[in-house]
């Protein structure tokens, strides 16, 4: 699995902002995103197509999508996107 630098970014900020309201939760997030993490790796395909080769796993508490793709050689982690705010911005990166 790789990750695109803006997905890391908004990894980074999502979890300061968690951090900032209450470090515990900063923890709890991390923790979901794992987790989120661990069953798109095991199965993609059970994540719906929200765009030609794009897929997205929903967090289950938190307000956050994994929105990634996948090739025969790799899992692409496009965006950590906030489920409330500009809903197709990351299209802009995908080519």
């Amino acid at each position: 699995m790789s990750f695109m630098a803006a997905a890391r970014w908004e990894e980074r900020e999502a979890a300061a902002w968690y951090r900032k309201e209450n470090p515990e939760l900063a923890l709890r997030f991390r923790s979901e995103l794992k987790q989120t993490l661990t069953r798109v790796i095991t199965n993609p395909n059970q994540f719906p197509l929200i765009g030609f080769r794009e897929r997205r796993a929903l967090l289950a508490v938190f307000p956050y999508a994994v929105v990634f793709e996948t090739t025969y050689e790799e899992i692409l982690v496009i965006a950590i996107a906030h489920t409330s705010r500009e809903p197709s911005y990351w299209r802009t990166r995908i080519g």
